[in-house]
């Protein structure tokens, strides 16, 4: 039995794993056809980024329902114990579903970087250089006001119309995160 509750648990965290994968690119492509950064390319580079875009985030999506569908078959014992010796069976038939779904995956996470890299190749401001200079100092994330007093030589709009260009042409990623307790009133 607890062969078994580890094999459920490995299976689980490897769909986890998957969703979050999914769920990260949906959240970049999103922002990549969101960005306002858009506006500086061509008509038809637009609609171009568009049209690919709708069908990137249409497959995410259905990924993301087939991922659920797995997801309900590993909490079915009977298929993680269907596992015949001479081949087949609902276990290993998960698995490579699973492996399928995985290297799906990875291509459209590809497709989403190509895509990104037409915003990444726009040309930086002097301010969004030097912000984006100061950002690469540090390997982890950093907190804003650590970033501002990096950047202290820019005045307060320059520094968050190039935090605003350097997120809309996909150059850094902004995290918002509640640290104190709701108004009471």
């Amino acid at each position: 039995m607890r062969l078994l509750a580890d094999v459920k648990i490995t299976v689980q965290r490897w769909c986890e794993q998957l969703g979050a994968t999914l769920r990260h690119i949906l959240t970049d492509l999103c922002s990549t056809l969101q960005s306002p950064q858009l506006d500086a390319l061509s008509a038809d580079e637009r609609q171009q980024i568009h049209e690919q875009g709708l069908l990137l985030e249409s497959d995410l999506k259905a990924l993301i329902r087939e991922l659920m569908m797995y997801e309900g078959q590993t909490e079915d014992l009977a298929t993680l114990c269907d596992l015949p010796v001479e081949a087949g069976g609902r276990f290993r038939n998960l698995t490579q579903d699973l492996g399928c779904l995985k290297v799906q995956v990875e291509r459209i996470q590809l497709k989403v970087q190509i895509l990104q890299q037409v915003l990444q190749s726009l040309q930086l401001t002097s301010a969004e250089e030097l912000l984006f200079a100061a950002l690469s100092r540090s390997n982890e994330p950093i907190e804003m006001a650590d970033l501002r007093q990096m950047a202290a030589e820019l005045t307060d709009t320059d520094f968050w119309q190039a935090l605003q260009g350097l997120h809309g042409k996909r150059r850094l990623r902004l995290h918002c995160e509640r640290i104190a307790g709701g108004i009471s009133s």
